[in-house]
């Protein structure tokens, strides 16, 4: 299988998949650095494995390895037993596939060092490995992690539902965080200082909640959800990306892609559109780019796709068709991953 797509200032060129197989994984490295100095290749490479659906990535500090997690395959007639691969991003090449955990595979990440990862996976259980040899180190379990953990930015300490704060290293409790919460997605700031939410309210309606790392204490709840699968700190930590409730519509609740201040809670739309479909958002490195992943259009000629949005004028830069979404990005913000399948053949494509 082979792909290309050039992403430049003045044009997108299409870029057609060719009809790959059942179980089959499309990876794709997605340059949205999207300035004028900038003119890069958008897709940097592209890959076709024997596999399951992508559940989690994270890519080595330096750019250099890609980290990709998935649904267990065990138990699928005809396909190994693995959920977790390790990748070269300058190549493209699969480095290992081996199954580390006895479940699905919910969160990678990588330490800052770039010499050890962590995996986590649905039964709770926390793996460490030394990289890029992909040499289990330790492992442990805990007793609440659900949804989507995160990792401190100095790769101390893990979060996860309650909110609980825990020692990496030594899976031991460091401390619950203010108020029990239902959020199932967790961010830090870029500085580690502070903690973020998105989740339920008795009523079911979605808010969020920032609390102080090192105190516990939460210092700021608001009425916006922040999505489980978005980097929801801007690079310099004053705003956050959230979805606000923006009324009913004909299929009801519409959301709208909102930036909210930290210090002072205010609201305003991120982009023009005044319904979002998805909860996948990026800020670029410099702040001034969103990238959103979501549904474009209704019924049955709507399409997912990938944009790039200009925040200081909420107008799109360009639409990409996509059917999988956005799951990491590179440490400078500049090289993004996607990951989409077809379990029934076909063909699938970015224009």
């Amino acid at each position: 299988m082979f792909a290309s797509l050039c992403l430049s200032d003045e044009q997108v060129h299409e870029m057609r998949i060719s009809r790959f197989c059942r179980w089959s994984l499309l990876v794709a490295l997605l340059s949205f650095a999207l300035f004028p100095a900038a003119r890069r290749q958008g897709l940097q490479a592209a890959f076709s494995v024997p596999t399951a659906e992508v559940t989690a990535a994270a890519f080595s500090p330096d750019g250099k390895w890609l980290l990709t997690g998935y649904k267990s395959t065990a138990g699928i007639p005809g396909i190994a037993a693995l959920n977790l691969t390790l990748w070269e991003v300058s190549t493209g090449k699969e480095v290992r596939s081996w199954c580390g955990h006895d479940d699905h595979v919910t969160f990678v990440a990588y330490l800052p060092d770039g010499k050890r990862a962590v995996t986590v996976a649905l039964n709770r259980e926390i793996k460490l490995w030394d990289m890029p040899d992909c040499r289990e180190t330790k492992a442990y379990k805990l007793e609440n992690v659900i949804g989507f953990p995160a990792l401190s930015p100095d790769g101390k300490l893990l979060l996860t539902y309650g909110p609980t704060l825990w020692d990496l290293e030594s899976g031991k409790r460091v401390r619950d965080l203010e108020r029990p919460w239902k959020g199932l997605g967790f961010a830090f700031s870029p500085d580690g200082k502070l903690a973020v939410s998105g989740g339920r309210t008795d009523v079911g309606e979605y808010d969020s909640a920032v609390w102080d790392v090192a105190s516990g204490r939460q210092i700021r709840r608001f009425d916006s959800h922040v999505g489980t699968r978005m980097t929801p700190f801007s690079p310099d930590g004053k705003r956050l990306l959230g979805l606000k409730n923006n009324g009913l519509g004909p299929a009801g609740t519409m959301y709208r892609m909102v930036l909210i201040g930290v210090e002072d809670g205010k609201i305003r739309p991120a982009t023009e559109e005044e319904e979002t479909h998805g909860n996948t958002a990026y800020f670029n490195g410099s702040g001034r780019y969103l990238l959103t992943a979501g549904i474009d259009g209704k019924g049955p000629m709507s399409k997912r796709v990938l944009t790039l949005w200009e925040l200081a004028t909420r107008k799109r830069v360009w639409t990409v068709e996509n059917d999988g979404a956005v799951f990491a990005l590179t440490s400078d913000r500049t090289l993004a991953f996607t990951a989409w399948g077809n379990r029934k053949g076909g063909e699938s494509g970015l224009t």
